[in-house]
């Protein structure tokens, strides 16, 4: 399987719009959240304004890589300053680092090694940039499980963020 990785074009926005729509759906179903359709509708549409910031500002804000086989796009991953949310989290202790955000691929291309190609690219990207460390969090237990065993365990856990036994992490990672 032929992974390219490069930088999001504007003509891309429609097909990176179709995978937020897909990825998040199927994370929201996934994790049992069946009947969040307006969180599920403003994760979208957070999604489809940071890469409208990402256009806007010419990637100065924000970047979005994709992942292609045969010419079809099949992933994404986002550089991005450090969210509210983690800021908050962290007493803004992070507040400096970059983060890793909206590493999505469509579920039938999981578990080849595409969201691993793109977070390569997104850790050279941050070196060149001359930084030394990144940060990442997340609020789904299933993509928790990914993300510790790629990192290891989170140096933040916000006990019962989204609602009873629904913990947030938080990562901050060496380069």
């Amino acid at each position: 399987m032929n992974i390219k990785i490069r930088k999001a074009l504007k003509e891309d926005q429609k097909y990176l719009e179709a995978l937020f729509n897909t990825v998040v759906e199927f994370a929201f179903l996934q994790e049992g959240l069946v009947d969040m359709s307006n969180a599920i509708f403003d994760e979208i549409h957070e999604k489809y304004n940071h890469l409208k910031e990402y256009y806007d500002s010419n990637g100065e804000i924000r970047t979005f890589y994709v992942a292609e086989i045969e010419d079809q796009i099949v992933g994404t991953a986002e550089i991005c300053p450090v969210s509210e949310l983690i800021n908050s989290c962290t007493e803004n202790k992070l507040a400096s680092l970059y983060e890793l955000a909206s590493v999505f691929v469509f579920p039938e291309y999981h578990g080849n090694g595409i969201a691993s190609k793109l977070i390569s690219v997104v850790i050279e990207d941050l070196k060149s940039r001359g930084e030394e460390m990144f940060c990442l969090d997340s609020g789904y237990a299933t993509a928790q499980k990914i993300w510790v065993k790629k990192f290891g365990e989170p140096q933040y856990i916000v006990k019962n963020y989204w609602g009873e036994g629904a913990d947030h992490y938080i990562w901050h990672i060496s380069l």
